[in-house]
């Protein structure tokens, strides 16, 4: 069975109800600071003592909270947050866009989620209840058209995790 939900450009009540539904305990939503690319490079801290520079990216390295990702990215890491559960949405399969990468509306995100029945009604309707709604069924079709016709593959079982 096939399905496609859509997300609305976001909001605040959105994107906290996200970043709740990924880690419900406020103390351990940070990021894990970036990777030092040029490890044993000492000039790391040269020019930047004082820096007036508001775009330098050495003032924003170190942690960062959920709250600087995007809704994309949220959305992406909610999916896979739970993705070695007995019922999980990468176990499933499921393809989730940028409304304009397949020719929709620019700030809509849309996931195609394909699984049994079940499914549905004992995990993912919960799980994507406040962000994601079902599209209509005239919306559900154009969506799931260009989807396809757009080369989306949708991954089942574990090698959904490796697209």
């Amino acid at each position: 069975m096939e399905r496609v939900y859509e997300l609305d450009a976001l909001d605040k009540k959105t994107k906290e109800l996200l970043i709740t539904r990924i880690e419900p305990d406020p103390d351990k939503r940070i990021l894990p600071p970036a990777e030092d690319d040029d490890e044993g490079d000492d000039d790391d801290e040269e020019g930047c003592e004082g820096c007036e520079d508001k775009k330098c990216a050495k003032k924003d390295e170190g942690e960062k909270s959920m709250n600087s990702l995007s809704v994309g990215d949220l959305a992406r890491w909610m999916l896979n947050s739970d993705n070695y559960g007995e019922l999980s949405f990468p176990k499933n399969g499921y393809a989730f866009k940028e409304g304009k990468e397949i020719g929709e509306e620019k700030g809509k995100h849309y996931l195609l989620v394909i699984a049994e029945e079940s499914f549905f009604k004992k995990y993912a309707e919960k799980r994507l209840s406040g962000i994601f709604k079902r599209c209509a069924p005239t919306i559900e079709k154009r969506v799931l058209k260009k989807l396809k016709e757009s080369g989306v593959s949708v991954g089942e079982g574990f090698g959904a995790m490796y697209q």
